[in-house]
């Protein structure tokens, strides 16, 4: 039962759900739920080459991170990394075919996530809650 009205907390609540979810799932393919956001993001990029600064600002990490879980990706060979042609003090990461054969086995575990955890909602208002929360998201980014 939700005993709670703090929008912070139940976010922090339903994110730690899904991760705790996600983390036991892919524990038999050696990976975590960081590191999985890290392969749907690659991918999503189409094979090009993303910059680690890159990286950093769009999961609002620190560079010490960003090199920590792309370091952990190549040692598995699921993300390959190279210095960038236009500045030799930078590298960029990309997804491998095993890394983008990775991703396709995981989207379905993904979507079976999503789909679980929005069950409770009709199709309008599971249209409403994403567009919601991309309001918010939106919104916060200046914090």
């Amino acid at each position: 039962m939700i005993q709670t009205d703090d929008c912070g907390l139940l976010i922090k609540q339903l994110s730690d759900r899904m991760a705790r979810q996600a983390n036991n799932e892919l524990r038999e393919d050696d990976m975590t739920f960081t590191q999985m956001r890290y392969i749907e993001y690659l991918c999503e990029q189409k094979n090009t080459p993303i910059r680690f600064k890159k990286l950093e600002a769009y999961f609002e990490v620190s560079q010490p991170t960003v090199v920590g879980v792309i370091r952990r990706l190549e040692e598995k060979g699921l993300v390959a990394v190279r210095i960038c042609a236009d500045d030799s003090k930078a590298k960029e990461a990309y997804l491998t075919a095993k890394g983008m054969r990775f991703h396709e086995l995981a989207e379905g575990r993904r979507a079976h996530m999503e789909e679980f955890i929005l069950e409770s909602l009709n199709a309008k208002e599971k249209k409403e809650f994403k567009r919601l929360l991309k309001k918010v998201c939106s919104q916060t980014k200046q914090m």
